[in-house]
């Protein structure tokens, strides 16, 4: 489990400060009701990619594993949160260190479909 908390925290944490630094300067997000997928900006979820493989990598991941791994991690918090949900919810897991729990299942879900 530590393998899946480093992988997603990390990223999420690289995502918090492309916002906290103000990278992201405009969101044209469509409501969530007219997409079930609630669409973030390109150069998040490039970042949030790219830093996800990095990790999961680094965790001992293949680079298959870490791409599924980190599709679907992206692909439920996209489909669960709007962009400024997940914003709120990096800066809770900034504050607290640690993800919280709905994220963290997300994880666990994603990580039992590479054994699968």
């Amino acid at each position: 489990m530590k393998i899946l908390k480093l992988s997603i925290v990390h990223p999420v944490m690289i995502l918090l400060g492309i916002v906290g630094y103000g990278a992201v300067a405009d969101v044209n997000a469509q409501p969530a009701s007219y997409n079930r997928k609630n669409p973030y900006p390109q150069e998040v979820t490039e970042a949030y990619l790219g830093a996800c493989m990095q990790g999961s990598m680094a965790q001992g991941l293949t680079e298959q594993q870490s791409k599924s791994l980190c599709n679907c991690t992206l692909e439920q918090f996209q489909s669960r949160y709007t962009f400024e949900e997940f914003v709120q919810v990096s800066e809770e897991m900034n504050q607290s260190g640690e993800p919280p729990a709905e994220i963290f299942d997300i994880g666990v879900a994603c990580a039992s479909s590479l054994t699968q």
